[in-house]
């Protein structure tokens, strides 16, 4: 069914599942995507973080080209070792004919060195999953979100 309905819109609707596509709602050439970003029980506390969620569209006919940021969702989040931690982010954005889209989510924290990653969205390749079980860095990595 899925495949039907991307022929007849002429888009790319992309899965998780059976059954199961991450678009909210797709007009035109715009997708709006929900995603629930966990952050789990076994990482260790963040009094002040930042969650960031980014739109990325990307041309799969040329190689060599960059990604586009379409869009970023921001949050603030704390979080204590032993409890499991949800919320629910969005992004919305153009995706020209042709092309693709997928997602990244990273957690930041404030250190005296400055910005630091210490959560990643484990994700593998380009997709963009309904559900992100964030993963903890063993060592933090200068944060890539938007200031």
């Amino acid at each position: 069914m899925k495949s039907v309905l991307g022929a007849l819109l002429g888009i790319s609707l992309l899965g998780c599942g059976p059954g199961d596509t991450v678009a909210l709602s797709v007009q035109g050439d715009t997708v709006a995507l929900s995603v629930q970003v966990a952050v789990p029980a076994t990482v260790p506390t963040i009094d002040a973080g930042e969650l960031y969620l980014s739109l990325w569209t990307y041309d799969p006919g040329i190689a060599d080209a960059r990604a586009t940021l379409a869009d970023v969702d921001r949050a603030a989040f704390r979080h204590a070792v032993g409890e499991r931690n949800t919320l629910v982010m969005r992004v919305a954005g153009h995706v020209p004919d042709g092309w693709r889209y997928y997602i990244t989510v990273e957690g930041c924290r404030s250190t005296p060195q400055g910005r630091v990653a210490v959560l990643w969205d484990g994700i593998e390749g380009t997709a963009a999953p309904s559900v992100v079980e964030m993963q903890y860095r063993t060592t933090p990595t200068p944060c890539q979100g938007a200031p």
